[in-house]
């Protein structure tokens, strides 16, 4: 019978339980709204991160405007295969 091995633990350097803001339009910034919440490890209850809370009429709304605005810029999405391999 094979014996069960003990995997090491380890933490994603990003899950440092600090504060963590959105990305949007290349700049980190903070919810419109000020608001956060805390993401912890279900199984340890171990705080992960705070993060920026986005609001669905705020925080939101400024991601697809500023996405039409860079149109144009970077990589043309509309070449991308839905089915591309990894």
């Amino acid at each position: 019978m094979a014996q069960a091995k003990t995997i090491p633990m380890s933490r994603h350097p990003y899950a440092d339980g600090s504060y963590k803001k959105m990305l949007i339009d290349g700049k980190w910034v903070d919810a419109a709204s000020g608001k956060h919440f805390e993401s912890r490890n279900p199984a340890t209850g171990e705080l992960l991160a705070t993060v920026a809370g986005a609001t669905r009429k705020i925080s939101i709304g400024r991601s697809p405007r500023r996405a039409r605005r860079s149109k144009g810029r970077g990589a043309d999405s509309s070449r991308m295969s839905a089915s591309r391999s990894s």
